[in-house]
């Protein structure tokens, strides 16, 4: 994350030369916010059934309709994604697989078993927080694209939450960050199907 980035909501101004005991409560406010802001977004998402808040909405005295624009923002101008990983997952060399960087992120789906029994498929307790958080929200920002949105809207049409459509976004778009830091290639978007 860019070190000038204001966070206004926080009531914190960073600066590059704060000293490392201020940068960290800084980030821990950040974090409570960011929380905070998921929380309430996904009670938006319940009680409304959209992720998108008109710019003006609250919840609780919570401006989330503010508050989602200013993540949107954030993450168009890089200050969300990029830094966080390549902080996080450096060049991509330590994974063996797509796979095993989702994990690590916190984003594969887990299996409960017990014996004999097996009770299906969760999303992980686990994992690097701060990745995790960064490709949710990135998938979360994502849904203006068309490619990202027709992919949601499938997995919503197969009956998933919201949430749950949103992490299977964010592990596609895991999949497509290690193909990327692997071959050493950038995005490229996808050709229109044949019609």
């Amino acid at each position: 994350m860019d070190p000038r980035v204001d966070r206004s909501e926080t009531g914190c101004a960073a600066s590059s030369n704060e000293d490392e005991a201020g940068s960290t409560s800084r980030g821990n406010a950040y974090d409570r916010l960011f929380e905070t802001g998921i929380a309430h977004l996904h009670r938006y998402a319940t009680m409304h059934g959209s992720s998108s808040p008109p710019r003006g909405a609250t919840i609780d005295g919570f401006a989330i309709g503010q508050w989602v624009v200013n993540r949107r923002a954030e993450y168009r101008r890089g200050h969300l994604s990029a830094e966080r990983i390549l902080l996080e997952v450096g060049d991509g060399s330590a994974f063996a697989s797509a796979a095993h960087l989702a994990a690590y992120a916190g984003i594969a789906p887990v299996t409960h078993r017990s014996g004999s029994s097996i009770r299906g498929e969760h999303p992980a307790r686990s994992g690097n927080r701060k990745l995790k958080r960064v490709l949710f929200l990135s998938a979360f920002a994502a849904l203006h694209d068309p490619t990202s949105r027709a992919y949601y809207d499938r997995k919503r049409a197969e009956g998933k939450k919201h949430n749950a459509a949103l992490i299977c976004l964010a592990r596609r778009r895991c999949d497509v960050l290690y193909a990327m830091l692997k071959n050493k290639t950038f995005y490229r978007t996808p050709a229109a199907a044949p019609a």
